[in-house]
């Protein structure tokens, strides 16, 4: 069983005890490159999908690992953006015949503007993108992504997905002081995408930007309050308490899962 593609369960506020899948491994490979990302900068994303790790390593690893654990949810994620993996579909139906769990992809989002993408997306049961930015500057400086990528293109292909989807959408906006001015417009860009649920999140520390204190999240959430929209907000939820892990090398690579480890 290879190792460094299955860590956790990870406490998750989000999916309770979350069994991360790393389809990428290596080195970051990612097509943004956000302020607040622990992983530090990314390898130049490929210019079309790849396989990073052959479908079988990766339900083997997995097959492996379920009956030592006590998982809620399996999760692919990693080192980097998972829907650059050309075999994610594959392996999504895989994680499928193998176990009952649901399986969560979490993704920035930019490559749903792919009808190819968003049908493999559509094969998980949840499906969670991410929405930092209300404009096309803030986007350059917060999620630094590929210069190809546009934030209305973007947008507007979450929407198509939210309202052609089977899965339940899922659309997360990490909030840093260098966003939380744009609370009103970002929740007006969550209103059109109409998505399952909306979750506000700010950076764990260690993330190289400050995160908001519980009463700036206070703040920023009452645009969603507002216009009723359904949202969950990080500093208002509590995480499960996780037994055995596995990985705990890729849980020191990530970084990202520091708080759990502690």
């Amino acid at each position: 069983m290879d190792k460094n593609i299955v860590y956790g369960p990870v406490s998750s506020w989000r999916f309770g005890r979350s069994l991360g899948i790393d389809i990428i491994c290596g080195n970051k490979v990612c097509n943004f490159n956000c302020i607040y990302c622990q992983l530090g900068q990314s390898e130049a994303a490929p210019s079309e999908r790849k396989v990073f790790v052959a479908t079988e390593k990766v339900l083997e690893a997995v097959a492996g690992t379920l009956p030592e654990v006590e998982a809620e949810a399996l999760t692919l994620s990693g080192m980097g953006e998972p829907t650059l993996a050309k075999n994610m579909g594959e392996i999504i139906d895989g994680l499928h015949e193998i176990s009952s769990l649901p399986v969560v992809v979490l993704t920035n989002g930019s490559t749903m503007t792919s009808r190819e993408v968003r049908q493999e997306l559509n094969k998980a049961d949840v499906v969670k993108a991410k929405l930092d930015a209300p404009d096309q500057e803030t986007f350059s400086k917060l999620n630094n992504p590929h210069a190809a990528l546009e934030l209305e293109a973007v947008v507007s292909a979450m929407h198509r997905f939210a309202h052609q989807t089977d899965s339940y959408f899922v659309l997360e906006i990490m909030f840093t002081p260098q966003n939380m001015a744009g609370d009103r417009e970002l929740a007006l860009w969550a209103e059109a995408i109409e998505p399952d649920e909306i979750q506000i999140n700010t950076p764990r520390r260690g993330a190289g930007v400050e995160r908001l204190t519980d009463r700036e999240l206070d703040l920023v959430v009452q645009p969603f309050e507002q216009r009723k929209l359904i949202y969950r907000a990080v500093h208002r939820e509590k995480k499960p308490p996780v037994g055995r892990k596995f990985g705990k090398e890729k849980f020191k690579r990530l970084q990202r899962f520091s708080d759990e480890l502690e």
